[in-house]
């Protein structure tokens, strides 16, 4: 498994890119897959992925994914977690329909809210 990295939101000069092939790794999803998620076509995400609509979605997971592990001690368990689980507090959407929904500050608090001991 490749491993999570930090990132920084697209646009600042020095910014490196990720791979979408790499995010796919760790969702275990196909590019097909990931390209509907992000909104963009499949030629998109193969040709241009330095734009910065599927930078930012890749930024924006794998810095759930981070925050995610760090709560966790299970290295399989924040990409199962983001896809998998309904959170109570956002109308049970998962952390990735989160994402997709632009609402990726929402899910950090939330996940920031267990690190400093609240629970729910």
């Amino acid at each position: 498994m490749i491993a999570l990295t930090d990132c920084t939101l697209p646009g600042k000069p020095g910014d490196d890119l990720l791979s979408p092939r790499d995010v796919t790794k760790l969702l275990n999803f196909s590019l097909e897959e990931l390209a509907i998620a992000i909104g963009v076509s499949y030629e998109t995400l193969i040709e241009r992925p330095q734009s910065s609509q599927v930078q930012t979605f890749l930024c924006n997971t794998v810095r759930v994914l981070n925050a995610a592990r760090g709560i966790s001690c299970d290295a399989e368990l924040p990409a199962a977690w983001l896809l998998d689980e309904p959170l109570a507090a956002f109308k049970y959407k998962t952390a990735f329909e989160l994402i997709q929904a632009g609402r990726t500050e929402d899910v950090l608090r939330y996940l920031n809210s267990f690190s400093g001991g609240f629970v729910g």
